[in-house]
C-alpha cells in the first residue's frame, strides 16, 4: 500500500512519493508531516501512509520534501 498519492486542492493534483532507492532513513519527514508519512522499521525507509491525506497537509508535505537530505520526496503539482 506504499506508493503515490494523487489528491487536488484548487483544482491543482498533487503527486506524494517517497523514492525508495533514494531515501536513507533520516526521519526527517516525519517529523515534518507526521500525519503523511511513516516508517518501515523492517527496511529503515519512509513512506506515504496509506490513509494519509496530503490535501490537508501541503504545506508540511512541501516542508518534508524541502528538508529531505536525500532529496526523496517527490511533490508534483
Amino acid at each position: 500500500m506504499k506508493g503515490t498519492w494523487n489528491v487536488s486542492r484548487d483544482d491543482q493534483a498533487i503527486d506524494v512519493h517517497v523514492d525508495q532507492e533514494l531515501c536513507v532513513g533520516h526521519g526527517r519527514c516525519l517529523l515534518a508531516a507526521p500525519e503523511v508519512f511513516g516508517y518501515d522499521d523492517v527496511t529503515n525507509l519512509a513512506f506515504v501512509l496509506p490513509d494519509a491525506n496530503p490535501s490537508e497537509h501541503r504545506d508540511a508535505v512541501y516542508e518534508a520534501a524541502s528538508g529531505c537530505p536525500e532529496s526523496a520526496i517527490i511533490v508534483n503539482g
